[in-house]
């Protein structure tokens, strides 16, 4: 096996299987971190004081197990929430400790919420504690979104607190969206703040997905920005996907830009896993571009 693909193995779910004595070291390990951080975790969770006729909570508060008010790790200690007719958020605003606009980590102190004739979302605003446009740490001030007429989303845009398109972290000013028959994301593209088609991190501008009757993604496929094959930063242009009949992903095989069985970075051009009852990967095996372990 080469080095690459055998330092691949050892670090997937099978290398367990190696020897009794790890697989339980391993396993015992994953338990005490589990442990640990629930013993750490924070008992403080958000409680509903206020409620509108609907049972909707207008008015929240982070609280410890004794009820006293606390701050939550994202900044905020009192969450207030508007609603419309039909019981849609309009406005959602945080406060800290003293009841006071509060700027949470993320980059803003509160949201409002624009919905179309259906009650679909097709604004968001973010702002600041002084009710100034605020720019989010996702890179933007405001979305805007299109949807068609069976109300699926078509279109989400960003912009900047002047209203100008602006980039989110994502590496996108604006993303497309098509859909299967079944309900699912079948094609992604991705825009500047141009308008023009981008590349995003990932190193493809656009995504088309295929998939089996069960409605799981049975093959993907990535774009440049000409439309054309490419690379995605994983090293292929393509993958398809096998499943079971419980679903569990059986098999993976990559592409390159000529459709062709591809290496990736890990040293094989596709996998095989098998699954023990309780659902876990019992054996995965590897295979060369020929099709050979």
């Amino acid at each position: 096996m080469p080095a690459k693909l055998r330092q691949h193995h050892n670090s997937c779910a099978v290398k367990t299987f190696a020897c009794k004595g790890v697989s339980l070291s391993c396993f015992a390990a994953a338990l005490l971190s589990t442990f640990l951080m629930q013993m750490n975790a924070s008992a403080a969770s958000l409680v509903a004081v206020e409620k509108n006729e609907a049972g909707k909570a207008t008015k929240q508060e982070y609280q410890e197990e004794n009820g006293t008010l606390t701050l939550a790790k994202t900044g905020y200690a009192i969450v207030r929430r508007e609603y419309n007719e039909a019981n849609k958020e309009t406005r959602i605003a945080y406060f800290d400790l003293d009841d006071q606009p509060a700027m949470l980590t993320s980059g803003y102190s509160y949201v409002e919420k624009t919905y179309d004739d259906n009650n679909n979302c097709v604004q968001e605003d973010y702002f600041d504690t002084e009710g100034n446009p605020a720019v989010i740490s996702k890179g933007y001030a405001t979305i805007k979104r299109v949807f068609s007429e069976n109300n699926k989303a078509i279109r989400e845009s960003y912009f900047d607190a002047e209203g100008q398109p602006a980039l989110s972290t994502a590496g996108y000013a604006s993303i497309e969206k098509g859909y299967h028959e079944n309900g699912k994301v079948s094609h992604e593209a991705y825009f500047g703040t141009d308008g023009t088609p981008i590349a995003v991190k990932a190193g493809y501008a656009s995504v088309e997905r295929e998939y089996n009757d069960q409605k799981l993604v049975s093959r993907e496929a990535y774009f440049n920005t000409e439309d054309d094959p490419v690379l995605c930063s994983s090293g292929y242009a393509a993958i398809t996907y096998g499943y079971d009949d419980k679903k569990q992903v059986t098999e993976e095989a990559y592409f390159g830009i000529d459709s062709k069985p591809i290496l990736v970075s890990d040293g094989y051009a596709s996998v095989k896993r098998e699954y023990d009852e309780a659902g876990r990967v019992s054996k995965e095996s590897y295979f060369n571009a020929a099709g050979n372990a």
